[in-house]
């Protein structure tokens, strides 16, 4: 329960100010100019059609190099101005090490959607619910793989296991910048599969994100993310407006899991080390 209420609390710390300082001034859409996370979800509300897809290296627990890439693919449709259902699928390879079998495995699917809402001129609020359907597939290997996955996903890679998802996200928005803070909650229910006498599973998670849109068509941002590990990403995208109202946003970044020794630790460890491609579509 410790490990639950120390995430939770740093979140709450990181709220306040952002909420203390809303503004209430009326404001034209800007939503286009919201900074798109790596490892978080989105706060703004609009039809998204996006793959993003994490390439990894790490060292197994023999010590030998494994590479892995999770991808996944997310649509989002904007029913109304606050409401927005989702639906999120998942793959993962593994390119395993030594004789070991290479493997891939379909994550669970997620469904979901997304309640947001202004606080004023430039602040954000969403609220998330989802749940995972326990139909994906895989073996040990390709689950261990699995942990190359964006932090924001990993609940879908247990395949043995339905979770229910509930989150929370505050975002400023405002003239390019984007600073963002989300927590989330997992239960998982395991119903198949060994290890029966651990039958639920109770997680917390808190992120942050800084983002500033640099002219129009490039915007850099970076990520802080933990579960049980501390997870960084920073990168770079590129902007692209297509027709009235329809943006592509292709980014490129950089994720290093880190332990207590930081950025000393080796660079191929247990966490992970990925570079990640994404690819946005909001319209």
């Amino acid at each position: 329960m410790t490990r639950i209420k120390t995430p939770l609390l740093a979140l709450v710390l990181l709220l306040l100010p952002a909420v203390a300082l809303a503004d209430v001034a009326d404001a034209a859409d800007d939503d286009d100019d919201a900074s798109l996370a790596w490892q978080l979800r989105p706060v703004t509300n609009r039809n998204l059609a996006r793959i993003a897809s994490a390439a990894a290296a790490f060292n197994d627990g023999n010590g030998n190099l494994d590479l892995a890439i999770a991808t996944t693919w997310t649509g989002t449709y904007r029913l109304s101005d606050a409401w927005a259902p989702m639906v999120r699928l998942g793959l993962v390879g593994n390119n395993a090490p030594g004789a070991a079998l290479d493997g891939s495995a379909f994550a669970n699917p997620l469904v979901g959607a997304t309640y947001t809402r202004r606080l004023g001129r430039s602040h954000r609020l969403a609220l998330f619910g989802a749940a995972t359907l326990p139909v994906g597939t895989g073996n040990a290997r390709t689950h261990a793989a699995s942990m190359t996955a964006l932090p924001s996903d990993r609940a879908m890679f247990d395949v043995d296991a339905m979770a229910a998802i509930a989150g929370v996200d505050v975002a400023y928005v405002r003239r390019g910048f984007t600073a963002q803070a989300e927590a989330t909650l997992v239960q998982s229910v395991r119903v198949r599969g060994p290890a029966m006498a651990t039958a639920t599973r109770t997680r917390a998670a808190v992120g942050a994100h800084l983002g500033y849109l640099v002219g129009w068509h490039v915007a850099v941002g970076a990520d802080l993310h933990y579960e049980d590990t501390l997870t960084a990403a920073v990168g770079v995208r590129m902007q692209f407006r297509v027709g009235k109202d329809t943006w592509i946003r292709p980014g490129l970044a950089y994720l290093r899991g880190l332990d207590r020794r930081g950025l000393d630790a080796p660079l191929l460890t247990a966490h992970t080390t990925a570079v990640q491609f994404d690819l946005p579509m909001t319209f």
